[in-house]
This record gives structure tokens, C-alpha cells and sequence, in this order.
């Protein structure tokens, strides 16, 4: 199950094409809208609207000005991608792959299992990590989060 942003759609079909299975393209797995700050910078965020920024990284429910949606309502579709496809899906025994965005990929993480008290912006997220979670009949347990070893050859490559 992918995201429909191309970034995403590319890591799925790359997964996919090692690990076989069919890409679903699922639109809650969208990454949340940034309204006015989409495609700038966090550095020119930080610059051009410093009191906006400063309440969103001290508010988890701040709403990005120009925005859309709310972290709530991504957590809500987020929620309900759980209850319609993964749960679903584990409850017949198979195993799934998620391909989706820092934001979205936090909250996922958050619903699924709330020992994140702090919300999601707790739960460390990098680009291209992997997190594995378990499902025992009604319980997820998550193993291990942003786990960045498989980019190591690549790392190696680069130096």
C-alpha cells in the first residue's frame, strides 16, 4: 500500500519488484497538507513565518497556515485506513508493506500503538527508514522504528 505522491509510488514499485505483491495506491496515505509552507525550505519556513513555526513545533495540533487539514483529520484517515485495510488484511494472515510520508508515517505509527504519549512528532522518522510492526489478533507491537541500516551500502557508495 503506497501513498499517490510519486516519491512514494517509486519505493513501493522498487519493494514490490524484490519482494513481489501488487501496488494499492491509497490516497490516505498521502503525506498531511502544509498549506502555505508546501515545497519551502523548513530554513525559509524558519525565516519567513517564525512565530507560525514556533507554534507548530509547540503545538502537535497546530493547523499550517493555508492548510487543509489538521493533524487530527490526518490522523482520522489515517485511522481509518487501519480499520478498512490493515486490519483487515493482517486478520487473514498476510503481511503487508506501507510506503508513505514522515508525517503520515508518525501518525500511522501513533494509532497503532500509543505508547507515544508525546504525539507524533516523538517518534523519529528519516527519510527512507523502515519501521516494523506486529499483529498478534487485536494487538500491534511495534519492533523496531526508523531503521536506516539497508541505506548503509549506499552511504558507503556515495563516500
Amino acid at each position: 500500500y503506497t501513498s499517490p505522491l510519486v516519491r512514494c509510488v517509486e519505493s513501493a514499485s522498487l519493494i514490490s519488484s524484490i519482494a513481489g505483491g501488487q501496488i494499492k495506491i491509497i490516497d490516505e496515505l498521502k503525506e498531511m497538507d502544509y498549506g502555505s509552507w508546501e515545497n519551502i525550505k523548513r530554513a525559509d519556513v524558519i525565516d519567513n513565518d517564525y512565530e507560525n513555526y514556533h507554534n507548530y513545533i509547540s503545538n502537535a495540533n497546530f493547523i499550517v497556515p493555508g492548510s487543509k487539514e489538521s493533524p487530527e483529520d490526518v490522523k482520522n484517515r489515517i485511522q481509518y485506513f487501519i480499520e478498512s485495510v490493515i486490519k483487515p488484511q493482517l486478520e487473514k494472515g498476510k503481511n503487508i508493506v506501507v510506503v508513505t510520508h514522515k508525517t503520515s508515517g508518525r501518525i500511522l505509527l501513533m494509532n497503532l500503538a500509543p505508547r507515544f504519549i508525546g504525539g507524533y512528532r516523538e517518534i523519529k522518522m528519516g527519510n527512507s527508514s523502515i519501521s516494523k510492526v506486529n499483529y498478534n489478533n487485536v494487538i500491534f507491537d511495534i519492533e523496531f522504528e526508523n531503521h536506516e541500516g539497508h541505506l548503509r551500502w549506499l552511504i558507503d557508495e556515495v563516500k
